[in-house]
């Protein structure tokens, strides 16, 4: 590996489940690959490509919905420390559906903001970027940003498409606040209004700002292929640039697909018709042709980036880290073909969910000289162990924050050099209601340790015990066969969430908190 700090792209998909790709993440019990059938419909050749020259992470884990996913890969931070356990929208405004029994806890609703912003229940102006104020009455996050540390040791720092870090009007809404030195489409929306070039990427609120002073319009270019091309144009001027041109750079390119909407406003003329019937005989309706077309433009932006990077001699001193923010949507028969929570089969349910299906991801990580090709890691980790490995990967191992980091730096599984996940615990808090319905979702509490995965249910208090290595659907609940273990996962679960002061619900009968999950049998 060069002596020069590395560059840096970490490639990050919204809502791609974790079959939604032709290159396969599950493997079988002598580690081969395996592909599914879904693994068989969709095509990511790029992906493929990606994958035999790096390596692929079959237990990478994010969390359910996408901000708490965001705010942990910027912040290091697991969602029960930083308490932005839901998405967020608009300023002051929660996102919370309502409940017959359960009152939300009063979560970080604003989202993360930078080091600086007045506490909650001042009046002040944003510290740059959009001229307007902002009153924040309700809870958010702060934090030592990703790109704010490596922006500090010499990167110049790229932010394109989906930011979601802060709501409306705050400086968190505005990425330029939030460490990067530029800022390409990044505002508070979640999802765009349309994907098309020839609908200015919609109206109202989810329309897609930042990309009208081009022909995008005019020549009705994709809202994906849009991002890449700026996302590109960005890295040549930064590799032109006498004043930045010696520097690395960190590109976040965070793509708004493969979010709903997922009908005409999808229709990307470039792939969509190309999707007819499957070897299995499946059927595309047109939302799932679009779905097929979102995915295929987004493995084509990968393509392209890697291109980049080939044709200016990049390549060899650029790590690129392919990640998604959840699971894929199973839950909204509006947007999805078949039967409910089936989309990311094997794994059960998608987005929004405590089960794999909601938080499993497809990662890949390319690092000429340091990772082998082609390789296969099955050891877990989850998204905020981004924040201390990248800082690793640009040299920066003693450092300083604000925050707690919970991140583990996973360097050690690139290089081969040891285990970190060896006798460690992952845990997720979703202490919100989502507003769907289905396997796993709700407002639930999760560890897994080892093979054993244990989620609790706020609302009834009932839990489920699964072994995710020998039940990968997690079809068999295990819970009266293993007391024991449910007990011991039980009071680990308990003794975090109140360790690091995570929220809970509240029974709206009585406004008393729910339990702990070692509180209830």
């Amino acid at each position: 590996v060069s002596g020069k700090k590395p560059n840096i792209i970490v490639f990050l998909v919204d809502d791609m489940g974790w079959q939604d790709t032709s290159h396969p993440f599950w493997s079988d019990s002598q580690g081969t690959p395996k592909k599914t059938f879904l693994n068989r419909r969709y095509r990511t050749p790029n992906m493929e490509k990606l994958a035999s020259q790096g390596m692929t992470f079959t237990d990478a884990y994010a969390h359910p919905l996408c901000t708490p996913s965001r705010v942990s890969l910027m912040s290091g931070m697991n969602p029960a420390r930083h308490r932005v356990t839901c998405w967020v929208r608009e300023q002051n405004g929660t996102t919370d559906a309502n409940s017959r029994s359960l009152l939300p806890p009063d979560w970080a609703l604003n989202g993360l903001q930078p080091i600086g912003t007045p506490a909650r229940g001042t009046t002040k102006r944003p510290i740059s970027g959009e001229d307007m104020r902002y009153h924040m009455t309700r809870p958010f996050a702060t934090a030592v940003t990703l790109p704010e540390m490596l922006k500090k040791c010499g990167y110049v720092t790229v932010h394109c498409g989906k930011a979601h870090f802060g709501t409306q009007g705050t400086p968190g809404s505005n990425p330029l606040n939030m460490g990067f030195d530029y800022n390409i489409a990044g505002t508070e929306i979640g999802h765009p209004a349309d994907y098309r070039g020839s609908r200015h990427y919609g109206k109202g609120f989810n329309h897609v700002r930042g990309l009208d002073e081009n022909n995008y319009y005019q020549d009705d270019v994709f809202l994906t292929e849009a991002l890449t091309r700026e996302a590109i144009k960005r890295l040549e001027a930064i590799r032109t640039n006498p004043r930045e041109a010696g520097k690395p750079f960190y590109l976040y390119m965070a793509h708004y697909a493969l979010h709903s909407p997922l009908d005409e406003r999808a229709y990307d003329k470039r792939f969509a018709d190309a999707y007819k019937n499957p070897e299995d005989g499946h059927k595309w309706s047109r939302t799932e042709k679009h779905y097929s077309g979102l995915i295929e433009g987004m493995d084509k932006s990968l393509g392209d980036i890697m291109k980049y990077l080939r044709e200016h001699h990049l390549e060899k001193n650029t790590v690129l880290v392919f990640m998604s923010d959840n699971g894929g949507l199973s839950a909204e028969p509006a947007w999805r073909d078949g039967e409910l929570h089936t989309q990311n089969a094997p794994l059960n349910s998608g987005k929004g969910s405590a089960y794999e299906g909601g938080i499993r991801e497809p990662m890949i990580v390319k690092w000429p000289g340091v990772t082998a090709a082609g390789t296969i890691c099955e050891k877990p980790l989850i998204i905020e162990d981004f924040y201390p490995t990248i800082l690793e990967m640009a040299g920066i191992k003693q450092y300083k924050t604000v925050q707690k980091i919970d991140g583990v730096s996973f360097m050690p599984l690139l290089n081969h050099t040891g285990d970190p996940s060896e006798g460690r615990e992952f845990y997720w808090n979703f202490p919100n209601l989502w507003g769907n319905t289905g396997p796993g979702i709700g407002a639930t509490a999760t560890i897994r340790k080892g093979d054993w995965k244990l989620i609790y249910y706020y609302e009834s208090g009932r839990k489920e015990l699964f072994n995710i290595r020998e039940d990968i659907g997690e079809t068999r609940n295990c819970e009266e066969q293993y007391p024991k273990l449910v007990k011991k996962l039980s009071k680990r679960l308990g003794n975090y969430l109140r360790k690091v002061k995570a929220q809970r619900p509240a029974y709206k009968a009585t406004a008393s908190p729910v339990p702990w999950p070692d509180e209830v049998r």
